[in-house]
C-alpha cells in the first residue's frame, strides 16, 4: 500500500511539474512573439484600410495570428501586451518636425513604418 501511494504521488508530481512547464512556455509565447504578431496585424489593417490606423484592438483581431492556437484572436495576446491606440504616427511626426524634408514627407510615414 505504501509502494502504491509513492508512486501515485510521484506521478501526480511529475504531472503538476510538466502542466507548469507547458504553462511557462505558452506564457512565454504570448509575451515574446506577441508583439511580433501585433505588429504583423497592425500592418496588414494599415494595407486593407487605405492607411487608416487601428483604434483598438477590435480592427485588428481579423488579421492577426494568436502565436500558440493559430487563430483570429487577440485575447491572450492583449494579457501580456499594451498598445496606445490614440496615437496616430502620421501625427505625432507633424507634430514634432514643424519642417519635413521633402524626401520624409508625412504621408510616407506609415508605408515606412509598416514596412
Amino acid at each position: 500500500m505504501i509502494r502504491i501511494r509513492k508512486k501515485l504521488l510521484i506521478v501526480t508530481v511529475t504531472q503538476g511539474l510538466l502542466l507548469l512547464f507547458v504553462y511557462s512556455i505558452l506564457r512565454a509565447t504570448w509575451g515574446e512573439y506577441g508583439g511580433h504578431t501585433i505588429r504583423i496585424a497592425v500592418k496588414k489593417y494599415v494595407t486593407a484600410n487605405d492607411g487608416s490606423w487601428p483604434a483598438s484592438w477590435a480592427d485588428i483581431e481579423p488579421y492577426h495570428c494568436d502565436p500558440v492556437f493559430g487563430v483570429s484572436s487577440t485575447f491572450f495576446v492583449r494579457q501580456h501586451w499594451g498598445v496606445a491606440w490614440n496615437i496616430d504616427p502620421v501625427e505625432l511626426v507633424r507634430s514634432s518636425n514643424s519642417h519635413t524634408p521633402d524626401d520624409k514627407h508625412p504621408s510616407d510615414i506609415r508605408s515606412r513604418l509598416c514596412k
